[in-house]
């Protein structure tokens, strides 16, 4: 029944699909040190990931609140922005979240956690049928406490999404998971 499809779809409106993407940038906002090209060919692959996908999750953006204005100038008309900045450094770090404002727009609310600055950040939309949330994570040299505390508020966002009784509720992660120096075990943080 095409009737019974509609009323119980998950993607807001009119939405068929959702498409999500993560990417280290390493470096996105500011690239000391780095060659001129460089930064370009990295706006040119965050403009064509930003073109093709729904919603984009980038790690290392670095940079503070106001490396931020000219990107949030040049995309206001195609994206909402949220991002969150390490605030004790300008080179390392930085999380941020864009969203299609076709996306944004049809959402009746938002919420923003930002669980550990620079490191990790998620948005909620709520829309009349459900909530897609949406958290991008830079793990590198994240302490031990601050990794507990990101892997609790993830499960606590799967836990919610899973919840919701109507199954219209999704959780996205995107992120840079490095959570060992290189050469050590791989072990899991426990919640």
């Amino acid at each position: 029944n095409p009737q019974r499809e509609v009323t119980n779809r998950i993607l807001p409106n009119d939405a068929a699909t959702l498409s999500f993407a993560t990417w280290n940038a390493n470096g996105l906002l500011t690239a000391e040190g780095l060659p001129e090209t460089r930064g370009k060919a990295k706006k040119r692959a965050l403009n064509k990931l930003l073109h093709d996908i729904d919603v984009v999750a980038v790690q290392e953006t670095h940079g503070q609140s106001e490396h931020w204005a000219t990107t949030r100038k040049q995309l206001d008309k195609s994206h909402k922005i949220f991002h969150s900045h390490d605030p004790e450094s300008r080179s390392k770090a930085g999380v941020a979240l864009f969203l299609k404002r076709k996306l944004y727009l049809q959402a009746l609310r938002e919420e923003v956690v930002e669980v550990n600055p620079g490191r990790t950040l998620t948005v909620r939309l709520f829309f009349a049928k459900g909530c897609l949330s949406f958290t991008s994570i830079h793990n590198f040299e994240m302490n031990e406490t601050a990794q507990r505390q990101t892997a609790k508020h993830c499960a606590d966002e799967n836990r919610n999404a899973q919840n919701d009784e109507q199954g219209s509720s999704i959780h996205f992660i995107g992120g840079d998971f490095n959570f060992l120096a290189r050469g050590e075990i791989p072990t899991r943080v426990s919640t």
